[in-house]
Protein backbone atom coordinates (compact mmCIF):
# COMPACT_ATOMS: atom_id res chain seq x y z
CA UNK A 1 0.00 0.00 0.00
CA UNK A 2 1.43 3.17 -1.04
CA UNK A 3 1.95 6.17 1.23
CA UNK A 4 -0.71 8.33 -0.42
CA UNK A 5 -3.22 5.46 -0.09
CA UNK A 6 -2.59 5.25 3.28
CA UNK A 7 -2.74 8.57 4.71
CA UNK A 8 -5.85 8.85 2.59
CA UNK A 9 -7.29 6.21 4.25
CA UNK A 10 -6.55 7.11 7.81
CA UNK A 11 -7.83 10.86 7.31
CA UNK A 12 -11.23 9.10 6.41
CA UNK A 13 -10.90 7.15 9.57
CA UNK A 14 -10.23 10.22 11.50
CA UNK A 15 -13.06 12.09 9.96
CA UNK A 16 -15.73 9.42 10.50
CA UNK A 17 -14.68 8.32 14.08
CA UNK A 18 -14.19 11.83 15.27
CA UNK A 19 -17.15 13.11 13.87
CA UNK A 20 -19.47 9.99 14.47
CA UNK A 21 -17.80 9.95 18.85
CA UNK A 22 -17.93 13.99 18.78
CA UNK A 23 -22.09 13.56 18.37
CA UNK A 24 -22.02 11.36 21.30
CA UNK A 25 -20.21 14.30 23.09
CA UNK A 26 -22.75 16.68 21.79
CA UNK A 27 -25.66 14.31 22.56
CA UNK A 28 -24.71 12.51 25.86
CA UNK A 29 -22.32 15.20 27.44
CA UNK A 30 -23.00 18.82 26.20
CA UNK A 31 -26.81 18.93 25.57
CA UNK A 32 -27.33 16.97 29.37
CA UNK A 33 -25.42 19.93 30.84
CA UNK A 34 -23.83 17.45 33.74
CA UNK A 35 -21.53 19.07 36.09
CA UNK A 36 -18.20 20.79 35.07
CA UNK A 37 -16.30 17.28 36.50
CA UNK A 38 -18.41 15.23 34.95
CA UNK A 39 -18.26 16.97 31.92
CA UNK A 40 -14.52 16.77 31.17
CA UNK A 41 -14.65 13.02 32.45
CA UNK A 42 -17.04 12.54 30.16
CA UNK A 43 -15.72 14.31 26.76
CA UNK A 44 -11.76 12.49 27.84
CA UNK A 45 -13.79 9.15 27.99
CA UNK A 46 -15.50 9.22 24.42
CA UNK A 47 -12.20 10.51 22.90
CA UNK A 48 -10.47 7.73 25.06
CA UNK A 49 -12.79 5.00 22.99
CA UNK A 50 -12.15 6.67 19.92
CA UNK A 51 -8.66 5.86 20.40
CA UNK A 52 -8.86 2.44 21.57
CA UNK A 53 -10.89 1.83 18.39
CA UNK A 54 -7.74 2.95 16.61
CA UNK A 55 -5.00 1.20 18.29
CA UNK A 56 -7.12 -2.07 17.92
CA UNK A 57 -7.35 -1.25 14.49
CA UNK A 58 -3.77 -1.39 14.24
CA UNK A 59 -2.94 -4.36 16.80
CA UNK A 60 -4.92 -6.23 14.84
CA UNK A 61 -2.63 -5.87 12.32
CA UNK A 62 0.17 -7.03 14.62
CA UNK A 63 2.34 -10.56 14.61
CA UNK A 64 2.15 -10.66 17.61
CA UNK A 65 -1.45 -11.72 18.24
CA UNK A 66 -1.43 -13.19 21.95
CA UNK A 67 -0.14 -9.88 23.71
CA UNK A 68 -2.83 -7.69 21.90
CA UNK A 69 -6.37 -9.80 22.17
CA UNK A 70 -7.08 -7.89 24.75
CA UNK A 71 -6.93 -4.75 23.13
CA UNK A 72 -8.61 -5.96 20.09
CA UNK A 73 -11.65 -7.39 22.05
CA UNK A 74 -11.90 -4.44 23.57
CA UNK A 75 -11.95 -1.81 20.56
CA UNK A 76 -14.22 -4.26 19.13
CA UNK A 77 -17.01 -4.68 22.12
CA UNK A 78 -16.76 -0.83 22.10
CA UNK A 79 -17.57 -0.66 18.28
CA UNK A 80 -20.33 -3.03 19.50
CA UNK A 81 -22.20 -1.05 22.17
CA UNK A 82 -20.92 2.58 20.19
CA UNK A 83 -22.81 1.04 16.87
CA UNK A 84 -25.73 0.62 19.19
CA UNK A 85 -25.88 4.25 21.02
CA UNK A 86 -25.22 5.58 18.04
CA UNK A 87 -28.32 4.27 16.41
CA UNK A 88 -30.26 4.86 19.21
CA UNK A 89 -29.32 8.44 19.46
CA UNK A 90 -29.94 8.70 15.50
CA UNK A 91 -33.50 7.58 16.43
CA UNK A 92 -34.31 10.08 19.16
CA UNK A 93 -33.25 13.13 17.11
CA UNK A 94 -35.24 11.93 13.97
CA UNK A 95 -38.29 11.60 17.08
CA UNK A 96 -37.05 14.99 17.83
CA UNK A 97 -37.38 16.63 14.62
CA UNK A 98 -40.30 15.15 13.97
CA UNK A 99 -41.78 16.75 17.56
CA UNK A 100 -40.36 20.17 16.02
CA UNK A 101 -42.30 20.16 13.14
CA UNK A 102 -45.29 19.27 14.26
CA UNK A 103 -44.86 22.03 17.17
CA UNK A 104 -43.67 24.57 14.65
CA UNK A 105 -47.31 24.07 12.55
CA UNK A 106 -49.56 24.00 15.93
CA UNK A 107 -48.30 27.92 17.20
CA UNK A 108 -45.83 29.46 19.32
CA UNK A 109 -43.50 27.21 21.10
CA UNK A 110 -42.41 28.45 24.81
CA UNK A 111 -38.44 27.51 25.41
CA UNK A 112 -37.77 26.16 28.85
CA UNK A 113 -34.63 25.43 29.30
CA UNK A 114 -35.00 22.52 32.23
CA UNK A 115 -37.80 21.31 29.86
CA UNK A 116 -34.87 20.55 27.54
CA UNK A 117 -32.43 19.39 29.71
CA UNK A 118 -34.98 16.93 31.43
CA UNK A 119 -35.61 15.33 27.87
CA UNK A 120 -32.07 15.24 26.69
CA UNK A 121 -30.89 13.48 29.98
CA UNK A 122 -34.04 11.02 29.95
CA UNK A 123 -33.15 10.28 25.54
CA UNK A 124 -29.20 9.72 27.17
CA UNK A 125 -30.18 7.47 29.61
CA UNK A 126 -32.16 5.44 27.19
CA UNK A 127 -30.08 5.13 24.35
CA UNK A 128 -27.30 4.06 27.32
CA UNK A 129 -29.20 1.57 28.74
CA UNK A 130 -30.95 0.09 25.58
CA UNK A 131 -27.34 -0.21 24.39
CA UNK A 132 -26.02 -2.02 27.19
CA UNK A 133 -28.29 -4.24 26.76
CA UNK A 134 -28.40 -5.10 23.04
CA UNK A 135 -24.55 -5.49 23.91
CA UNK A 136 -25.15 -7.85 26.85
CA UNK A 137 -27.26 -9.93 24.92
CA UNK A 138 -25.30 -10.09 22.02
CA UNK A 139 -22.35 -11.01 24.18
CA UNK A 140 -24.30 -13.88 25.97
CA UNK A 141 -26.16 -15.01 22.43
CA UNK A 142 -22.14 -14.80 21.07
CA UNK A 143 -20.71 -16.82 23.78
CA UNK A 144 -23.28 -19.07 25.17
CA UNK A 145 -24.14 -22.84 23.19
CA UNK A 146 -25.22 -23.06 20.01
CA UNK A 147 -28.72 -23.88 19.55
CA UNK A 148 -28.72 -26.68 16.42
CA UNK A 149 -32.00 -28.05 15.76
CA UNK A 150 -32.28 -31.65 13.81
CA UNK A 151 -34.48 -31.62 11.07
CA UNK A 152 -35.12 -34.31 8.89
CA UNK A 153 -35.48 -33.81 5.25
CA UNK A 154 -36.90 -36.17 2.80
CA UNK A 155 -35.27 -36.03 -0.33
CA UNK A 156 -37.34 -37.65 -3.89
CA UNK A 157 -35.33 -40.64 -5.81
CA UNK A 158 -32.35 -40.16 -3.60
Amino acid sequence: MSLTRLLTMLAIVGVVLGGTHWYLVVRLVRDTQLPEGATRAGKVLIAALAVLVLAGFAAARSSNRAAVVVLTNSSYVWLGLFFFLFVGLLAADLARLLWWVGSRLSGPVVDDPDRRRFFARAVALAAGGTAVAAGVFGATQALGEVAVKVVRVALPRL
